[in-house]
């Protein structure tokens, strides 16, 4: 439990796919996009957005959410742990 939440981590884009059976499985889907994620990354939004689970993506780039519109909200590294928490909080379905 970290700050009150359950946090379940996972190595890697696949295995969240893996995860992403049912609304029940997260109140919120957080992670990182590199340039090699784009499709995959695509299909879990795709999937978390028809459950109802919010999205919040971490890059490096400086795409925003005009390049992921169906995310909920897009962390630019570096970026401040306050504006990380506060985005969740946000986001967070309770």
């Amino acid at each position: 439990m970290e700050d009150g939440f359950d946090v379940r981590l996972v190595p890697d884009l696949v295995a969240a796919n893996g995860l992403l059976r049912s609304a029940d499985v997260a109140e919120i889907l957080l992670f990182a996009v590199g340039p090699r994620d784009g499709s995959l990354a695509e299909r879990i939004i795709a999937k978390a957005d028809s459950l109802g689970i919010p999205v919040v993506l971490v890059t490096t780039t400086k795409a925003g959410r005009g390049g992921w519109p169906a995310v909920s909200a897009v962390l630019e590294k570096p970026f401040d742990c306050n504006e990380f928490r506060q985005i969740v909080l946000a986001h967070y379905r309770l």
